[in-house]
């Protein structure tokens, strides 16, 4: 598998947004404060106030967000319209372990949309500490080009097909196959999870700083979200359908079991998904990815209960005395404890 990572200051920045976003709404779903819980006005103008007078290290974090948000960087998003098709057809490829042109491969894809998500990420946060409406109106600009044009890879448009010791998907097989590791491609499609965080983050951020948004705009950037929540859920059901038909019996103590309701790409795809169901108000969502409940796909077409939700993984994958069951590139072995 392909592994990926962040830099510390990004991670924090977005799991601290999930965090105030999920924490920001009281019982009628409506905000309790127009900037958080964790961030109301008087602490906005405080830090607004340490910025002025260059105190550390608010200030240090500030200049990190305008550099992120840089008003002439120009949308490219990944445009893939005949993504399914065969390779030697214009199809996409993993990426990884292939030369290919552009927007062909995952790899491009994923990371791709993760720049976008923390480029839009940036700037709603840097229209939150200026309230300088240019940062937000790029903000808007930026989203709605890559809202148009961003072809997301959901892996059920290969027509996801499982069953037991033969599952298989459109491209997986034969000389048009996507990848040598078919189920990798499937799995590495949860990458696109950190856009989805990035622009999850920009949505909440610019709505709870009250950024002017008309309802064809709000629309446009749910929207969005919901479509990019999609496909990052279709990699998530690649691991957890598969495992359902696989491991069909629920307290199966096996390790390749444990693996599949456990790994590393599960809690990633959560949290993209749970950033947009923090950014969106949807319980559901939140409930599916955080308690197991049941949440429809309008893409997939199916209402499904998530085996793998955060407080599974957390259970499964930390053992009492701290010890962490994991994936770990070029380990032998390379399934088992850090």
């Amino acid at each position: 598998m392909v592994a990926k990572c962040l830099s510390p200051f990004v991670l924090f920045m977005s799991m601290m947004i999930v965090l105030m976003v999920m924490m920001s709404a009281n019982a009628n779903n409506q905000p309790s404060d127009p900037i958080g819980v964790w961030f109301n006005r008087a602490m906005l103008d405080r830090a607004r106030q340490r910025i002025q007078a260059r105190q550390q290290p608010y200030y240090g974090l500030y200049l990190q967000v305008i550099n992120r948000a840089n008003l002439n960087a120009v949308p490219n998003p990944c445009y893939m319209p005949n993504m399914t098709v065969p390779i030697n057809e214009g199809g996409i490829t993993y990426g990884w372990d292939q030369t290919s042109g552009p927007n062909t491969t995952l790899a491009e894809a994923t990371d791709r949309v993760s720049v976008a998500g923390w480029t839009l990420q940036a700037y709603a946060l840097a229209y939150l500490f200026t309230n300088n409406v240019t940062y937000g109106d790029k903000c808007i600009s930026y989203m709605k080009e890559w809202a148009r044009w961003h072809t997301p890879v959901n892996m059920y448009e290969f027509h996801l097909r499982f069953q037991i010791h033969a599952s298989t998907f459109d491209g997986m097989t034969n000389g048009t196959a996507k990848t040598e590791r078919p189920w990798n491609f499937g799995l590495d499609s949860i990458f696109q999870t950190y856009g989805l965080m990035g622009v999850s983050d920009a949505y909440k951020v610019l709505v709870s700083a009250g950024f002017p948004m008309d309802t064809e705009t709000d629309a446009i950037f749910r929207g969005y979200i919901y479509k990019l929540a999609s496909a990052v859920n279709s990699g998530f059901h690649v691991w957890t359908r598969w495992a359902d038909i696989q491991f069909p019996r629920p307290n199966n103590s096996s390790s390749s079991f444990r693996r599949y309701r456990s790994d590393n790409h599960l809690s990633w795809a959560l949290t993209g998904l749970s950033a947009a169901g923090a950014a969106l108000s949807d319980w559901a969502l939140l409930n599916y990815t955080i308690n197991g409940g049941p949440w429809t796909d309008t893409v997939a077409g199916i209402t499904y209960l998530n085996p793998s939700p955060l407080k599974a993984i957390i259970k499964l994958a930390i053992e009492p005395d701290g010890r962490m069951f994991e994936e770990k590139i070029g380990r032998t072995p390379l399934i088992g404890y850090s």
